[in-house]
């Protein structure tokens, strides 16, 4: 588990317990009661197709692999909806397992989206979203007044105070195959642009 992520969701929902390992977790109908709604996903790492990170070990592989679990909680919680996210860019066999395995969870429709988080963020994040709820609309023209970056960055005043280690900018700066910078750190921080590319999770490993 992810401490940094922990962290950050208990600041964020003080009144949610934390469960724990969500492979060790069980739930119990009688004790816990009934949940209408699943949201989650699995880590993209075995799936994804964007980068060298991954192992290409699809739904088999240790972190992209906890989409079973996801399922076997969907079961035991006796849920009516979920709601599941991951990387866009995976294989389509992959995808479509999940489609199949989601579709034998539930008698309702399994619909699968594209959808860009700049849409609703100041994030550009293509991502596949499945859900039993059907959306009204694909059209995204009301959502024009997204946040852009400029709007939830600090004053550069108190970014200084936040500035990363030289530990940091040596990790996202390494060359690897290929001859390209893994996280290219003046890209993925340039605060110039409407949307941010991506933010890593990668930057507490050098603070």
């Amino acid at each position: 588990m992810c401490k940094q992520s922990i962290q950050v969701y208990e600041k964020h929902f003080p009144s949610h317990t934390n469960l724990g390992d969500v492979a060790k977790v069980s739930w119990n109908q009688k004790k816990h009661g009934t949940v209408d709604l699943l949201v989650g996903g699995s880590p993209c790492q075995n799936l994804t197709t964007a980068n060298n990170l991954g192992d290409n070990n699809g739904l088999q592989g240790k972190q992209s692999g906890l989409f079973y679990h996801y399922c076997r909680l969907f079961r035991e919680m006796g849920c009516k909806f979920f709601l599941l996210e991951n990387v866009s860019r995976m294989k389509k066999e992959s995808s479509d397992v999940i489609t199949e395995k989601l579709q034998a969870l539930t008698p309702l429709k399994v619909y699968k989206y594209l959808m860009n988080s700049e849409h609703f963020s100041c994030q550009r994040r293509r991502r596949l979203y499945w859900t039993n709820i059907p959306l009204r609309s694909n059209n995204y023209e009301p959502l024009k007044m997204a946040p852009k970056m400029e709007s939830i960055l600090l004053p550069m005043k108190d970014c200084y105070q936040l500035e990363l280690s030289n530990k940091a900018k040596l990790y996202m700066n390494r060359v690897v195959k290929g001859g390209r910078h893994k996280w290219q750190f003046g890209f993925h921080s340039d605060m110039k642009r409407n949307k941010s590319a991506t933010v890593t999770a990668a930057w507490h490993k050098g603070k």
